[in-house]
């Protein structure tokens, strides 16, 4: 994806200022810049809520302050963009698992801190329903990706027995 300059605004001190939409590593990237200087912010995502004083309702991209139609502009012009790459299955499948780890883990964590705690009382895991709960939503979202989407099972598969037979055969 190239870069394309999606907005330009003349700020109150009269230099130029710029919005543009390109690549950041595969991903969609807002970058805000004041044309001859460096840039004021470079973010993945739609714009944000504006700070330092902006007035209600602005928005920005990194120290930009945008007004509330500009911020639109910006927005659509992100969303195309977004809407325009394309679907990195292998990455959602990976984001995913990643999920499901994550969520073992703080349920790990959980359950070592609640044994220190423990004083011969009641249940120390009581909290772990929370934890199961998102750990069983992550398995399911995984599942029904992996039904959508057998030919990254089979890739993964695959690769899986490639990585295993190495390690065998070092």
């Amino acid at each position: 994806m190239s870069t394309k300059t999606i907005l330009t605004k003349i700020l109150r001190d009269g230099r130029e200022a710029t919005v543009s939409v390109g690549d950041s590593g595969g991903r969609v990237c807002l970058t805000a810049r004041i044309v001859g200087a460096g840039p004021l912010g470079c973010h993945t995502g739609p714009t944000h809520e504006a700070t330092g004083g902006a007035p209600a309702g602005y928005r920005a991209v990194g120290k930009l302050a945008l007004t509330p139609n500009e911020a639109d502009t910006v927005d659509a012009a992100y969303r195309a963009a977004v809407a325009a790459q394309p679907r990195d299955l292998r990455g959602e499948r990976d984001t995913l698992v990643n999920r499901i780890n994550a969520a073992e883990g703080a349920w790990a964590d959980d359950r070592a801190a609640a044994w220190d705690r423990f004083d011969g009382g009641g249940n120390p895991f009581r909290g772990d329903a929370a934890n199961e709960v998102r750990i069983h939503e992550h398995r399911d979202a995984l599942a029904a990706f992996d039904a959508e989407h057998p030919e990254i099972v089979a890739e993964v598969a695959t690769e899986t027995r490639a990585m295993v037979q190495r390690a065998i055969e070092n």
